[in-house]
């Protein structure tokens, strides 16, 4: 039954596609969107018994429905779109900042740290090494380059080694209904690296000099723009619990789009925004509680939508330039990540031995995923790279595609077997 409903849904985006909306442009949209929805549930449905993590299976579905198999995505409505995923961004961010415990942080801080700061200095070693002694065989585009090109690509490469995805991780978390020491801890090295990957970010682009220091220097003031705006917006939040604590899911949907809105006019970054925001009402309010219930009712809606247009804006021709490099790449990337795993957890063993078990079997797992901060990369080393630019930028995109279907699936299987996550269908 599940499979006619699709099918039935499938034809209605087909119907609606070819309809002329030039008077009522607003009803393609709202249709589209709807659809969307309604088919990407039914699509997990369908194929839920595969296990795959339905962020996945969302993704999928918008990849079916996308501009390179049924076309049945409209350019114009997805550009319309672009508010529903900031949106959902910002809810995503806030489950984020929202489940870091400051005491377990406080509790597991050596290891934390020792296991965050290991992964940055190996993975960025391991892949920087890759590039400037077999650069020239992994990506051909700089076989002519000089040296101090080349050096400045395995910079970058580096960063993106190091970077990770935190929405993919809270997504399979939520999903699963993982709670524990090995989650927790996964979630805060996940977290934190994410904030210092978007200190060095800038950082390092100004070290290497690549021919423009406007960029890196905004982007270093918007990461302090970005605390005080997350520290405001969560006062702003606690506030309106303790007085009015009417329809809270609605009120945060406002407050999202005033913080959408003025992104522009005073350049803040909405992931940090909203990650800061929840880590302050998780740890410095006493309605904690609640407004965790509140944020995770919105899950549903969050996920689906924003993974069904992560599928349709994947430009799939590009998996067919390099991803024999980019596999290698990413292979390099898990075997260090996996090394800046093993030695803190061992070191750990005497206090804990059955999650520092857990980190070494399954905790790679989890830093698959190159999503977020690796397509901001891309699209700058586009710019600051006039020639090649477009080439390098193609192959970091490539390994974000090949992460995002491999990555929450292996990290889902992983948080099954260690027993503090649960399969649902």
């Amino acid at each position: 039954m599940r499979v006619l409903y699709l099918l039935f849904i499938l034809f209605l985006m087909y119907f609606t596609k070819n309809l002329n909306w030039s008077n009522n442009p607003g009803m393609e949209m709202s249709l589209f969107f709807g659809f969307m929805i309604i088919g990407a549930f039914y699509f997990s449905k369908l194929l839920s018994k595969t296990n795959l993590p339905k962020v996945t299976l969302y993704t999928i579905f918008g990849i079916i429905i996308g501009p390179f198999i049924l076309k049945f995505s409209v350019p114009e409505v997805i550009s319309n779109l672009k508010f529903i995923d900031n949106f959902t961004l910002i809810i995503i961010a806030l489950m984020a900042g929202s489940e870091l415990d400051l005491k377990f942080i406080k509790k597991e801080i050596k290891q934390v740290l020792s296991i965050t700061f290991l992964q940055i200095i190996f993975i960025f070693v391991a892949v920087f090494l890759t590039i400037l002694f077999f650069g020239k065989h992994l990506l051909p585009f700089i076989a002519d380059a000089s040296q101090p090109l080349i050096i400045k690509v395995a910079i970058i490469m580096g960063l993106v080694g190091i970077a990770k995805s935190p929405l993919t991780t809270i997504a399979v978390i939520d999903e699963t209904k993982a709670k524990g020491p090995f989650t927790e801890i996964l979630l805060g090295i996940v977290i934190i690296k994410d904030v210092l990957m978007l200190l060095l970010f800038p950082i390092i682009f100004m070290i290497i000099g690549t021919g423009s220091s406007i960029a890196p220097l905004s982007i270093l003031l918007e990461i302090v723009v970005s605390f005080l705006v997350g520290l405001l917006l969560g006062i702003i939040i606690k506030y309106y619990m303790k007085k009015i604590d009417l329809f809270l899911p609605l009120f945060l949907f406002i407050l999202s789009f005033f913080v959408i809105e003025f992104e522009g006019m005073f350049h803040y970054d909405l992931l940090l925004v909203a990650i800061i925001t929840g880590f302050y009402m998780r740890n410095f309010t006493d309605v904690s509680e609640q407004f965790s219930k509140n944020i995770k009712s919105l899950a549903f809606f969050v996920f689906i939508v924003f993974f069904t247009i992560n599928g349709i804006l994947l430009d799939l021709p590009i998996l067919k330039q390099g991803w024999l490099s980019a596999f290698i790449l990413l292979a390099i990337i898990l075997i260090f990540n996996q090394l800046g795993i093993y030695f803190p957890a061992k070191l750990n063993r005497k206090r804990d031995p059955e999650t520092s078990q857990k980190l070494i079997k399954f905790a790679w797992t989890a830093f698959i995923n190159k999503s977020g901060l690796s397509i901001a990369i891309a699209i700058m080393v586009e710019n600051f790279f006039p020639t090649i630019g477009t080439q390098l930028r193609t192959m970091i995109i490539t390994m974000v595609i090949i992460t995002d279907f491999i990555g929450p699936a292996l990290f889902k299987w992983a948080i099954v077997r260690t027993g503090e996550g649960k399969i649902e269908n």
